[in-house]
């Protein structure tokens, strides 16, 4: 009975157009229409007789006349037509008054309580909602649903015209979302989209004639073995940002002074300007400083890298007048983030609309849908503090109005194949504050054509051409492209966080905790306290891991490596590498997660696993002094600090290594430090070390025995791989990991052919790269080589 009550509510709601938002029980219904319909009480006095019963197949014939004699019909009344609506005004393509009205009264009627703030109606709704009221009419050359966009976007602007607060929080016009309609423009109207097909149908031939122009095999990847599989997008995105990289290190002045094409953005005056300081400059000097982590870089940061123009270039340029707005961050770096463009052939694509291109990208990107790529800010991407000692804040800019530490440039750029070696192209260089551009919600209906045909219809303006958003740096050296940003063009350090040269080296506390998460804070206050010991102890760098493995979780990845050098202590240091797993544990055991292949794959791209704990035995402390977790975390920062301060003031290895030893005799907090190193291929099989082969160091002696206890360690937990590596594996073994020791790069690509089909693989692997005679020691406890 109660449900029966409740649907009869309901009926008379919709009857008197009551706004039931919000309404659950018959009782909230009721209120409904007491508040808003007070005569429909009166109504159920004088209700109208119960329905008819259903006519049977007699009932209808004798209606028809069939039978006689006929039935009488009802004599009920019919529904009145809506009434007609003039949708336009006589001479020009407006929306007439009344449509006007009428749209504004739906968002008034919208708005009604009990509707909350917020809670708007886009602009499709309020055409729905007119065309139930009405019967809509429009004019040849002017139909009703241009009209209707017409109405909703003229009141869009009139609520965005007032300027007075209390009227804007008062006016009906706030409940209109016309956002799509806004960022979608005539494409939006509900008429747009039969032209909008019949354009893209259009376009279908030139989809073809780029498909069959360009590369559109997988690019693919053996590791070790004969087999080769497709890299995930994930490491597509890491090679892109790891050749974007290696492409600006190797960037000369000389280089630059070759360009064919002048940098992109700056003004005829301002080229003329950079040239003369290349010229004032040694040819060979590189010509950008770039950093991909701080102090040592570990992990993934929330920067890809750092850039800026090599230090003697920048103050020169900054002396000029042209690149005055240099002159403040000389010593300072802007970060960059690296995103892979997806490139697609969008509309008209049709069976190619996915397909992804190793070649040819930038002689078609015009044609293509770039999907950029989101830069994901946490809970914790919080304002810049205008007292933070290691970053720029502009004159005269608000606290509040400062950007996040990690805001600076995004680079999209696409993965390409050039004679079998990746390559980056088509760049797309944008500030990260405003990377909410887009090309739209809906990118597979987005006409984003540049050809001379399509520009002439109206739609070869479809991307952003602004500066520094997202504006293209086709036909330019990819060098290039980071020029204008690097030199403070366009005054982009009020939109992002340039970083101190000198906090790379010795970064506060507070830096790195706006770069990792916490316990990638904690994997970082590893390297750089015990890794520095690390490194002086056996006299190898430590260097961060090859950026195309750091995703490969199914056991490619490794968090540092001890590189080979002619000046290592330890005679298997100076022929091989080693690569470091680092974890940090307080309540639990140590354990490492086997990758594919299992353990024997493991093993066959990692080394030694190096851990910290609470010791064991005589050596044990307690959780509350264990300086590498969470809850101790900053005052481990500040120690990495002060220590690195004074290494940086040293320009040998020698004294630095004098050095570290004082430091440690004065530092209880370091003196906690508790050492596990195993060699990964001793692991059983949940992970854990195998405790007869697990060596231990503890900090908490004199530097020359601690020294002398690592070296000793590492060199046992190597023979131990080495001798492991020497073992023939079976066949099955072989056949799907390939031998044991690695004979060259770990990721070899394979190059695609025409047809998409891998080429052969089992070529022999390229020699071994030389061996490094002197690391650079700008990352870690080693001085840097003397500059020639």
């Amino acid at each position: 009975m109660t449900q029966s009550i409740k649907d009869l509510l309901i009926e008379k709601c919709k009857l008197h157009k009551v706004n039931t938002t919000g309404c659950k029980s018959a009782d909230d219904y009721r209120q409904a229409l007491d508040e808003q319909a007070p005569q429909w009480e009166q109504e159920e006095e004088n209700a109208p007789p119960r329905r008819r019963r259903a006519a049977t197949e007699t009932d209808k014939k004798r209606m028809s006349g069939e039978v006689q004699p006929p039935l009488e019909t009802s004599c009920a009344k019919k529904p009145k037509p809506p009434p007609t609506l003039v949708a336009t005004k006589p001479d020009v393509k407006e929306p007439s008054d009344a449509l006007v009205k009428a749209c504004e009264a739906v968002l008034a009627n919208h708005g009604k309580p009990p509707r909350k703030e917020g809670d708007r109606i886009k602009s499709s709704a309020v055409w729905l909602a007119v065309k139930r009221e009405f019967t809509v009419t429009g004019r040849s050359g002017y139909s009703r649903d241009s009209a209707l966009s017409d109405a909703t976007l003229l009141l869009y602007e009139r609520y965005e015209a007032i300027d007075d607060d209390t009227a804007r929080a008062n006016s009906p016009l706030r409940w209109l979302n016309a956002g799509t309609q806004i960022k979608q423009g005539k494409q939006h109207r509900p008429g747009g989209k039969k032209k909008k097909k019949t354009e893209v149908d259009a376009m279908a031939t030139e989809v073809a004639t780029a498909v069959a122009a360009a590369r559109t095999a997988k690019i693919m990847h053996s590791v070790y073995g004969k087999g080769a599989v497709e890299l995930s997008g994930e490491v597509h995105g890491l090679l892109a940002e790891y050749t974007l990289v290696k492409v600006l290190r190797a960037t000369t002045v000389q280089e630059a002074l070759q360009w064919g094409v002048a940098p992109p953005w700056l003004t005829q005056e301002q080229v003329a300007a950079f040239w003369r300081v290349l010229a004032m400059v040694h040819p060979l000097t590189p010509l950008y400083d770039i950093r991909e982590g701080a102090l040592v870089p570990t992990g993934l940061p929330r920067v890809d890298f750092w850039i800026a123009l090599a230090e003697p270039i920048a103050r020169c340029a900054a002396s000029l007048p042209e690149f005055a707005s240099l002159l403040p961050l000389v010593d300072y770096m802007c970060p960059v983030h690296v995103k892979k463009n997806a490139p697609d052939f969008g509309p008209g694509g049709g069976a190619h609309a996915g397909a992804t291109l190793t070649s040819g990208i930038e002689a078609h990107a015009r044609r293509f849908v770039n999907r950029r790529s989101s830069i994901v800010r946490g809970p914790d991407a919080l304002r810049r503090s205008p007292t933070d000692a290691h970053t720029y804040a502009p004159r005269g800019v608000a606290t509040d109005e400062l950007s996040c530490p990690t805001e600076g440039l995004i680079a999209n750029v696409s993965l390409a194949m050039k004679n079998g070696e990746l390559a980056v192209e088509g760049a797309f260089i944008g500030a990260t504050r405003h990377e909410t551009f887009d090309f739209g919600d809906d990118n597979a209906a987005m006409v984003t054509t540049f050809t001379t045909k399509a520009a002439a219809a109206g739609h070869g303006d479809a991307r952003d051409c602004k500066r520094f958003e997202r504006e293209n740096a086709f036909g330019h050296a990819l060098a290039a492209a980071f020029v204008a940003a690097v030199l403070n063009v366009a005054d982009l350090a009020r939109v992002s966080s340039w970083v101190l040269r000198e906090a790379m080296r010795k970064p506060p506390s507070a830096f790195v905790r706006e770069l990792y998460q916490d316990n990638k804070v904690v994997e970082w206050a590893q390297h750089a306290l015990p890794g520095t010991g690390l490194e002086l102890a056996l006299r190898n760098a430590l260097v961060a891991a090859d950026l195309r493995l750091e995703m490969d979780r199914k056991g490619g990845a490794y968090d540092s490596a001890l590189l080979a050098s002619r000046d290592a202590l330890l005679e298997r240091l100076r022929e091989r590498d080693a690569r470091l797993e680092w974890k940090a544990k307080v309540h639990k055991a140590v354990a490492v997660v086997h990758g594919a292949g299992g353990l024997v794959g493991t093993a066959r791209k990692c080394c030694l696993v190096v851990w910290t704990d609470l010791g064991s035995g005589p050596q044990l402390i307690s959780a509350a002094d264990a300086p590498f977790c969470v809850e101790n975390i900053e005052r481990t920062l500040k120690e990495a600090h002060d220590l690195h301060v004074i290494l940086d003031a040293l320009s040998t290895t020698d004294a630095r290594d004098e050095a570290y030893g004082e430091f440690l005799k004065k530092s209880p907090w370091l003196q906690n430090t508790r050492l596990g190193v195993c060699f990964i291929g001793d692991l059983d099989n949940e992970g854990k070390p195998l405790k007869a082969h697990t060596r231990r160091v503890s900090f908490a002696a004199d530097w020359a025995i601690v020294k002398t206890d690592i070296r000793a360690a590492v060199d046992y937990c190597l023979k131990r791989r080495d001798e492991w590596r020497v073992v023939t594996p079976d066949a099955d073994e072989l056949r799907r990991l390939g031998p044991r020791m690695p004979t060259a790069d770990p990721i070899k690509l394979v190059v695609p052919t025409s047809a998409g089909v891998a080429t052969d693989i089992t070529q022999p692997a390229p020699p071994l790269p030389p061996l490094v005679v002197q690391p650079r020691g700008d990352a870690g406890g080693l001085a840097g080589a003397p500059k020639p």
